[in-house]
């Protein structure tokens, strides 16, 4: 699944916020990364960061936990547009939502966390697992 949300403070390290707080079960992520958007389901070349949460590419986040990554190196402004990519090797059971999000979530086979394109995709609503 991937992910465009705006930055609202700039910075030179950045963390991103995952809510689980409508899962009914624990979430398992398999794996997760960070880079700039490039529009659409794109993401700039060389932007693209590998996130870890408490030093584990794979967190498993409890039934309505919030958790946030270990901070990564990516420069940015605010109003910088950022994809969020994760990855599940499995079912992710109910998800949270935002429910006026103005993004479009893309779904597409497989893992594509390292991707610069998402490849054959679905677009799915609003904003998904990360908090903006």
């Amino acid at each position: 699944m991937r992910q465009t949300v705006r930055v609202g403070t700039g910075g030179s390290d950045l963390r991103v916020r995952l809510s689980h707080a409508f899962g009914t079960a624990p979430l398992r992520l398999t794996g997760a990364t960070v880079g700039l958007s490039a529009g659409g389901a794109s993401v700039r070349p060389g932007t693209v960061r590998t996130l870890t949460f408490g030093g584990s590419p794979s967190p498993s986040i409890r039934r309505g936990a919030r958790h946030a990554s270990d901070p990564v190196r990516l420069p940015v402004k605010a109003g910088d547009r950022l994809s969020v990519t994760l990855f599940f090797n499995g079912p992710s059971g109910p998800a949270t939502f935002h429910n006026v999000a103005m993004e479009t979530t893309y779904r597409a086979a497989g893992e594509r966390a390292q991707a610069g394109r998402a490849g054959p995709r679905e677009r799915a609503g609003g904003g998904r697992e990360s908090e903006e």
